[in-house]
């Protein structure tokens, strides 16, 4: 059985990175050795959502932006962890 990577922005993580059935539920980038340009990538979307996602978006454009990055980055991700987990996209 492959791992499975959740890929989702959530209070209480820094990192929008989650590993299904492990005691390590939440994932960091160096955990799972994504790149140094990936990695920054990830923090500043990340920071996007929390700068603009407070039980809903603070307008239509913000989130339009945030869901375009994510099927960016959910691609990335899929190549960089191709072969060790299976990424699954779950951004809202």
């Amino acid at each position: 059985m492959n791992r499975v990577i959740r890929f989702f922005p959530d209070d209480g993580n820094p990192w929008p990175l989650w590993e299904t059935g492990t005691e390590a539920y939440m994932q960091t980038p160096e955990a799972l050795g994504l790149s140094l340009s990936l990695t920054n990538e990830l923090r500043v979307w990340t920071d996007f959502w929390l700068e603009h996602f407070s039980f809903g978006w603070d307008s239509p454009a913000n989130h339009q932006a945030h869901l375009d990055q994510a099927e960016i980055l959910s691609s990335r991700l899929e190549i960089e962890l191709s072969g060790i987990a299976v990424v699954a996209f779950e951004v809202f």
